[in-house]
């Protein structure tokens, strides 16, 4: 009798077991899924839970960014579940979203540069396309071109010329909040005559100094800048910043000073003082991988239409 008692205890035994085995079976989880930008919950062996953002992972680690912005390496043979979480208990915009395009502004670039492979594709006011490309961490470049005069001079090329542009630049890292770099900002723009239409180029060469975190930072660059063979006498002044306003918004300005003779080729402007100035302020907003701009320009000729300045939307994304 009680052999057939210990028996049925085994049975139950190797049933509760097989059963057990199914159940953590089914707990089994796949890290390879693990999406960056989302947000999970993690509940460890010790029945520790934490909540936090994705942002990366290895073959033996998970990285997750909590609402406070500590950064967590979380080993996967301490995780006993992890569960994407719901849009109701846990909102991703709980969560601050950082700069994902530091390299630049409204147009001009920061001192920080892309890494390696990093694309970054910008439209700039539906009709303005670029795309800048990481070589190296220390080297990218970039090109675009304008929409509609594209657009003309594949239908008549004798009148009509692209306006396109090139922007290389090379930089490092000095410290934990200071970048430098030297770039360059090529235009070709045509120029109309009574005999032909030629493309002339004008631009900015200039050494750039950015100190600062991705979401708060200040540039200055100081530079050589020319236009249709005039060239300056004064060196070419820029003055970029963004400041972040909440978890998702930041201010943003891009500024430019450049001298006389290149000011009036560019802007029709003159200023006896040797600099003709154009401003830009607004706001960027900020998402996961894109951020969108809405800004407002001016100078001393668009004041005379436009008080509070021009109207300017950039869309950029980080591919």
């Amino acid at each position: 009798m009680k052999t057939k008692n210990l028996s049925k205890t085994k049975q139950m035994l190797i049933i509760l077991l097989f059963i057990g085995n199914i159940a953590y079976s089914q707990e089994t989880i796949n890290y390879s899924s693990l999406d960056s930008g989302e947000v999970y919950t993690i509940k460890l062996a010790d029945q520790t839970k934490l909540t936090g953002k994705v942002f990366n992972k290895d073959a033996n680690h998970v990285f997750i960014e909590t609402e406070g912005k500590i950064e967590i390496k979380m080993p996967f043979n301490k995780i006993k579940t992890i569960k994407k979480a719901t849009s109701f208990l846990y909102p991703k915009n709980e969560f601050e979203i950082s700069n994902p395009v530091p390299s630049t502004y409204l147009f001009a670039p920061s001192a920080i540069n892309l890494k390696k492979g990093e694309l970054v594709f910008q439209n700039k006011n539906i009709f303005v396309n670029t795309l800048e490309v990481g070589i190296t961490d220390y080297v990218s470049i970039g090109a675009g071109f304008e929409i509609t005069s594209t657009f003309l001079s594949l239908v008549d090329n004798e009148y009509f010329k692209p306006i396109y542009f090139i922007k290389p630049k090379m930089g490092f890292k000095v410290s934990e909040n200071f970048h430098i770099a030297t770039n360059a900002l090529l235009f070709f723009i045509p120029m109309f005559t009574e005999e032909e239409t030629k493309n002339k180029m004008a631009g900015v060469i200039s050494g750039l100094g950015t100190y600062g975190t991705n979401d708060n930072n200040i540039t200055l660059g100081v530079g050589y800048s020319f236009a249709d063979q005039r060239h300056s006498k004064n060196p070419a002044i820029s003055v970029s910043g963004i400041s972040k306003l909440s978890k998702r918004t930041a201010f943003i300005t891009e500024n430019w000073f450049f001298s006389s003779l290149v000011g009036e080729s560019l802007f029709n402007t003159s200023n006896p003082s040797g600099y003709n100035a154009t401003f830009s302020y607004g706001v960027r907003l900020l998402g996961e991988k894109m951020v969108i701009d809405l800004a407002l320009i001016n100078n001393k000729n668009i004041l005379k239409n436009w008080i509070i300045g021009m109207p300017n939307i950039d869309i950029t994304f980080k591919l």
